[in-house]
């Protein structure tokens, strides 16, 4: 019987790379949502949306967050 080894044999080193880019990926998403959530709004008054609408717009997000 041979023994085989697998890349979970390797032990920290791999899961040290695992977590680097899985932060790595959290800080980009949560970069570009810091960005579209305060830039979006203004967008939408710029191009001429009530307040009540960008609410609406901007809430329809969550809501469909909820529902699924």
């Amino acid at each position: 019987m041979s023994y085989r080894s697998s890349p979970m044999d390797k032990g920290a080193p791999l899961a040290a790379v695992n977590i680097s880019y899985f932060l790595l990926f959290y800080v980009a998403i949560y970069m570009g949502n810091a960005i579209y959530g305060t830039f979006l709004p203004l967008y939408f008054n710029n191009i001429g949306f009530s307040p009540s609408q960008i609410g609406t717009l901007l809430s329809l997000g969550p809501l469909v967050a909820i529902l699924a």
